[in-house]
């Protein structure tokens, strides 16, 4: 059950600081979600902003400016916490 919940609190984390890090490129008029197009190459979030601002909220290390090591971990933790629960 704490894996179950801390996966919750790590991704309602990482998605506050994705919300607070997007990278506008719309104007006042659009929603920010416009400025998104499925498929595209470039990223829509700056995972260095987030990074950042993740590692002066907790520790320096507990964050990590990957984003492929990141949604692992989001993942994974999870599903640890429940093979670990008995």
């Amino acid at each position: 059950v704490d894996g179950v919940f801390g996966g919750f609190l790590f991704s309602v984390m990482y998605g506050s600081l994705v919300t607070s890090s997007l990278i506008r490129e719309t104007t006042e008029d659009e929603s920010a979600n416009e400025g998104y197009r499925f498929g595209q190459e470039e990223e829509t979030y700056d995972i260095v902003a987030v990074h950042g601002y993740f590692g002066r909220l907790i520790f320096q290390y507990a964050s990590l400016n990957n984003s492929h090591s990141l949604h692992f971990f989001l993942a994974a933790w999870p599903v640890v916490g429940i093979w670990c629960y008995k």
